[in-house]
């Protein structure tokens, strides 16, 4: 065997590229990682730790111990058929000692008799779990709550609870249980009791640094002043100084933006916020225009903002009976200049765009990092919002990093082939994605576009532009004629790259 098999790091990494061949197994590559493991001692181990690194339920822990010793049950919950000696907690210990991360999708896979016997490991057993960091609970059963105590310990820094109903009580002990808790995710159907029980949690862990609440509006009031971490005693204004990621839903943006006002998130670098109802245009304006006094200028590089029934595909006429159509306009955006190292900005709610392209690129000189731009996400909108090619080469001058873009192109009288490079020898990152909407696009422009976007030096992009509308009708003709006229320019234009690509490689 080459020496190189020798280094365990070296097979660590080749080890841990099987899911990529035993894609029809479950867990992937959970055939060849055994089998490796079996094949001799030098790959036993590091096989036997990405194989062991993740359980997704707790069956694992009986179905390493001889077959004489349990059974399927109906329901494909696992039970023992006698009480676990000491040889069988070898075995067993001998495995979980790898295991760092545990998701628990709905059944744990075991009987409440046979977690109850594996709630009882050996007194001189300090962990079942030694290294265990990250636990994720989906709607357990009440069988789970003896086996919680070895899930939790100090070493857990994630925790993510989801329609955890069935713990009852069991939810308050994480707190002393896990002390470590950085990373948090809670999301339930709202119960009157529990606001307070996560609050609770939330108050006992002082190293906090991302959390994801999909009910975190319902956190109380001391729940917050732990999380900002005031110094100076009580106060007004909460200052988040171990905040880095924030994902907060609700069912309107006017009361996550009530939420976040008198909040000051001094270490923000991502704020993710998702609603239920279609923002009014004030509601926007009103919400965006208090980010510059809630976020870090200088750390905040994310913004998003989507409608969750949007962002399944509902139509767009259950939208317009709740909101007034309008359009996101500069005045929206100017307060979003502020935050000078902003990477992305995607506000994916339904309505349209009245940005003009001297705004456009008035905002741009403000993100000179901006990767993600995206303005408005429903295609069933008017859009009052163009670009002409040379503002969009000039647009690639500002953020050289730009890979997605949503806007409108102004196509008119581009029928003329450029001399020379259009893109002035740059481009765009790989795989950059241009959504050109319901661009207008005259015949004799076809031809000349596809050796516009073809040219530029790198490998790939894609053009996107709207098929049909949210709720499914047929486009009207002109608009069906343009999306045909843009994927001939798409095709065209894969045609060049391919010819070009021969040409280079020849």
């Amino acid at each position: 065997m080459h020496r190189a098999f020798y280094v365990e790091e070296i097979l660590i990494d080749i080890f841990g590229h099987c899911d990529e061949v035993d894609t029809n197994v479950w867990p992937k590559g959970s055939k060849g990682l055994s089998a490796l493991a079996r094949t001799c001692k030098t790959f036993k181990e590091p096989a036997l730790d990405i194989l062991w690194s993740k359980l997704t339920n707790l069956s694992p822990l009986v179905r390493c111990l001889p077959e004489a010793s349990f059974l399927t049950c109906t329901d494909r919950n696992y039970s023992l058929k006698r009480p676990l000696k000491q040889a069988d907690w070898d075995i067993i210990l001998g495995f979980t000692r790898r295991v760092r991360v545990c998701h628990l999708l709905d059944s744990c896979g075991l009987t409440a008799d046979c977690v109850q016997e594996l709630s009882n490991p050996p007194t001189s057993t300090a962990s079942i779990f030694p290294k265990l960091f990250e636990l994720a609970i989906w709607r357990p059963k009440e069988e789970i709550i003896p086996f919680l105590q070895h899930l939790t310990g100090p070493r857990l820094t994630v925790l993510k609870l989801e329609y955890p109903h069935a713990l009852g009580d069991a939810i308050g002990t994480f707190g002393e249980r896990c002390p470590n808790v950085a990373t948090f995710g809670y999301a339930c159907i709202p119960v009157k009791e529990e606001p307070d029980t996560i609050s609770g949690l939330i108050c006992q862990w002082s190293k906090l640094r991302f959390i994801r609440c999909k009910n975190a509006l319902s956190l109380n009031a001391a729940a917050r002043t732990h999380l900002s971490f005031d110094l100076f005693g009580p106060s007004s204004i909460l200052t988040f100084q171990a905040l880095v990621q924030c994902e907060l839903h609700s069912r309107s943006l006017a009361a996550i933006r009530r939420f976040l006002d008198p909040c000051r998130l001094s270490m923000i670098e991502q704020l993710d916020v998702g609603v239920i109802v279609p923002p009014t245009g004030l509601e926007l304006q009103s919400f965006l225009a208090t980010l510059p006094d809630v976020c870090n200028h200088d750390s905040l590089i994310v913004i998003s903002t989507w409608v969750s029934g949007f962002e399944f595909g509902l139509p767009y006429a259950a939208f317009a009976q709740h909101v007034p159509p309008y359009h996101i306009n500069f005045h929206h955006l100017c307060p979003l200049t502020v935050f000078a190292n902003v990477q992305t900005i995607d506000l994916s709610i339904p309505c349209g765009a009245d940005l003009s392209e001297r705004e456009l690129l008035q905002l741009a000189s403000s993100w000179p990092r901006l990767q993600v731009f995206i303005v408005g996400g429903n295609e069933g909108c008017t859009s009052s919002s163009t670009i002409t090619l040379r503002g969009f080469v000039q647009l690639l001058e500002r953020c050289r990093l730009l890979s997605r873009f949503s806007f409108t192109f102004d196509t008119r009288g581009y029928t003329e082939i450029s001399q020379g490079h259009p893109w002035h020898g740059f481009g765009m990152p790989e795989d950059t994605e241009i959504r050109v909407r319901d661009s207008a696009i005259e015949e004799e422009s076809v031809e000349a576009l596809a050796i516009f976007f073809h040219v530029a030096p790198f490998p790939k992009f894609s053009l996107v532009f709207g098929s049909e509308y949210p709720n499914g009708e047929r486009r009207l003709e002109p608009f069906t004629l343009y999306r045909d006229r843009w994927k001939r320019v798409h095709s065209l234009a894969q045609k060049l790259w391919e010819e070009r690509d021969k040409l280079l490689h020849s």
